[in-house]
């Protein structure tokens, strides 16, 4: 039975490598389409186009199979969409615009989402630090900051070299007060320890240095302005801005209840925390490549010698922008450019 088993493919196979217009991948797509499985169908006769890309059947049973994929990829896309889980919902969503460019649901779908970039700098008073942390056989300063889309915190690890910090995100049809919504959660030390040989574990743990945990917006007033004009580059923008203004250091509250009011090119914040240092620095809009970048500006981190406790403060980086060190990395540069909106975050003392 081996024998024949053999003989059969061997012969299969033979046939298909002289028959005109037919190879071994078509072969197998067509086998793999005839059970409705698809996703591998189109991996099958993508082999088989890639060896004759001129090939007339080749180019139409890939058309077919990815039409079939892409709309697969649609209905698990809505699907994870109705739970909020937007990262899935979104890599479903490329892959049914990279099988189907046309496919006009996928089109529209892309139009709805916005893609983020958070960036900053901390300074950390580095001796001061070391006497807060225990061994640990991996240890990385860490920004985690709260998404408005999902409530979760993303993580984004700090430069050691220059203290930048960027962190994407993904948000699905944003309301103003959401594109204004991030805020500071924590800055701190993240502290993994893994086990020894015999055992595979790891435990990861965060000191936190300052904590906002979870500032929380009691009211978002007014709305971004209304006037996009074609994107341009942020840099030539900050080349231009004036040194930004020091904060005085303080220990920031746990949970700041806090109230803004977008006005023209400014964000009016008020609440417990007079600084507002939880809010971003600036917001740059682009809404024809529907791209943000969250800049929260520049941070000074400084330990107590009365009390050892963490204080935070605005920094101007002695007069030198942290911008052009996130400059360095092309591949953040889609999210570079601004359609002439920009907002600045000012605080305004507490809340009558």
């Amino acid at each position: 039975m081996r024998i024949h088993i053999s003989s059969f493919l061997a012969s299969g196979l033979a046939l298909a490598l002289t028959v005109p217009g037919c190879s071994y991948h078509y072969m197998q797509g067509e086998y793999l389409e005839s059970k409705g499985r698809w996703e591998e169908a189109a991996i099958e006769y993508r082999q088989a186009w890639v060896g004759s890309p001129g090939d007339e059947g080749y180019t139409q049973a890939l058309e077919r199979a990815n039409k079939v994929v892409a709309r697969d990829a649609m209905t698990r896309y809505f699907a994870y969409l109705a739970r909020k889980e937007f990262r899935k919902a979104f890599a479903r969503l490329e892959d049914a615009r990279v099988k189907d460019p046309d496919y006009e649901p996928a089109q529209e779908e892309e139009k709805k989402w916005v893609r983020v970039l958070v960036g900053g700098q901390v300074q950390f008073d580095y001796q001061a630090l070391t006497s807060a942390i225990r061994m640990a056989d991996e240890i990385n300063l860490v920004v985690h900051v709260n998404s408005p889309g999902t409530g979760e915190e993303l993580e984004g690890v700090i430069n050691l070299a220059d203290g930048t910090f960027t962190v994407e995100d993904l948000l699905y049809q944003p309301t103003d007060a959401q594109l204004t919504g991030y805020s500071l959660n924590f800055i701190g030390v993240k502290l993994e320890t893994k086990g020894d040989s015999k055992t595979v574990f790891a435990s990861t743990q965060f000191k936190r240095l300052v904590n906002f945990r979870n500032p929380v917006a009691r009211q978002v007033s007014g709305s971004l302005p209304d006037n996009p004009g074609e994107p341009q580059p942020i840099a030539a923008q900050r080349a231009q801005m004036a040194p930004d203004t020091a904060g005085t250091p303080y220990v920031p509250l746990p949970n700041p209840a806090y109230s803004m009011a977008i006005r023209a090119a400014v964000v009016e914040v008020s609440g417990a925390d007079g600084q507002a240092a939880f809010v971003p620095r600036r917001l740059y809009v682009n809404r024809k490549d529907n791209r943000i970048f969250v800049d929260f500006g520049q941070y000074l981190l400084r330990q107590n010698a009365d009390n050892l406790r963490w204080t935070i403060a605005r920094s101007n980086g002695e007069g030198k922008d942290y911008f052009p060190l996130l400059y360095r990395n092309l591949a953040l540069h889609p999210y570079f450019y601004y359609d002439g909106r920009v907002l600045a975050f000012l605080g305004r003392g507490k809340a009558g």
